[in-house]
């Protein structure tokens, strides 16, 4: 049905529950700890190229999946995959997540506590079907959303761009503002300033101002 909609590809992911089991309780914990670059560019990559793509993620729920396993095996693992989303998170565009419902839950906690508080997420849950569902909300909300609803068929997490304040700089540009205002005058610095980087004149001026200089 993809192709036939016009897709240029269509990338299917099947897991279930008992895989993953085999692999959590056989794989090493260093195996498990290394989340690989790949796998967090994979969906961009997709994303990102011309025409897009169509990506399936197919998942057997079980919440129950790993228990009796080893307790502290399991937490390291879910620390590296909370390490790998906190870049994830610290990206200035837009990004998908697609998670199965038994981790559901904890993917929305982990992603919370990584945003920036009021950047907005939007809990997709059975998108295409009769009952499909979205919940926007700012990332500090999602937390307290995850507790409060059943996790039921399968999500897609999208975080909008991430916002940019008038008088936020990147660390190039700072540099390039510190070395600027020593060799002008505040005004003609934050003039010269605001044409390079399309901020306001008077923001960066009292940045300047702000800093001492």
């Amino acid at each position: 049905a993809a192709f036939e909609a016009g897709a240029r590809d269509v990338v299917m992911k099947y897991t279930d529950e008992q895989i993953a089991r085999i692999r959590m309780e056989n794989a090493s914990v260093e195996t498990l700890e290394d989340v690989k670059p790949y796998i967090l560019r994979s969906y961009l990559d997709y994303a990102e190229s011309e025409g897009g793509a169509c990506i399936l993620n197919i998942h057997d729920s079980d919440p129950e999946v790993f228990k009796g396993l080893d307790a502290q095996k399991i937490a390291r693992a879910n620390k590296a995959r909370r390490e790998a989303l906190k870049s994830l998170a610290a990206r200035e565009d837009a990004f998908v997540l697609y998670e199965a419902p038994h981790r559901i839950r904890e993917l929305l906690t982990d992603l919370g506590a990584a945003l920036e508080a009021e950047r907005t997420v939007v809990v997709a849950r059975e998108l295409t079907k009769r009952f499909e569902t979205f919940s926007s909300m700012p990332a500090a909300a999602l937390a307290a959303w995850a507790a409060q609803h059943e996790p039921r068929g399968e999500y897609v997490i999208a975080v909008d761009m991430r916002e940019t304040s008038e008088t936020e700089l990147s660390e190039r540009d700072r540099a390039w503002l510190d070395a600027v205002a020593r060799e002008l005058p505040p005004s003609r610095a934050a003039a010269l300033a605001a044409r390079v980087t399309g901020l306001k004149r008077d923001a960066i001026y009292r940045l300047i101002e702000g800093a001492g200089r």
